[in-house]
């Protein structure tokens, strides 16, 4: 039986496809491998809390620096040591210098801007804000 330029072709790019696969498990295995072996964080490096109706400031020990500002009603522009960093609810990590005073300013049009100091500190800070409406 004679081969045909099909069948080669087809059987050519059967082991072209069995090499790309192999040489892919080739770099997956070990950095699959190395991912697993790595120690798990004993704390998070982010935490998102679930808004609360309650005002004021929260702070939750932990490693790690982690600020979450939320206000009622949502979407307020934030402003961490007067630079624009986005819209509540917001979190991220911070870096400052424990017992540092941090400025942080949340305000939406049509409302009264509310400003709040707190100090620096490991763990999570939580600041809720109730905006009020500006008077006219």
């Amino acid at each position: 039986m004679s081969e045909t330029p099909t069948f080669r072709r087809d059987v050519l790019r059967l082991a072209a496809a069995v090499l790309v696969f192999a040489a892919t498990l080739a770099i997956a295995v070990p950095v699959v491998t190395a991912r697993l072996a790595r120690p798990k964080a004993t704390e998070p490096t982010q935490v998102i809390l679930a808004p609360t109706g309650s005002d004021g400031i929260t702070v939750i020990p932990g490693a790690g620096r982690v600020l979450f500002v939320d206000s009622n009603p949502a979407g307020a522009k934030v402003t961490v040591s007067g630079k624009p960093v986005g819209a509540t609810p917001w979190s991220s990590d911070w870096s400052c210098v424990d017992g540092e005073a941090v400025q942080i300013v949340v305000e939406r049009a049509g409302s009264l801007p509310h400003t709040t100091v707190v100090a620096c500190q490991q763990g999570t800070t939580r600041i809720a804000v109730t905006l009020e409406a500006a008077k006219r």
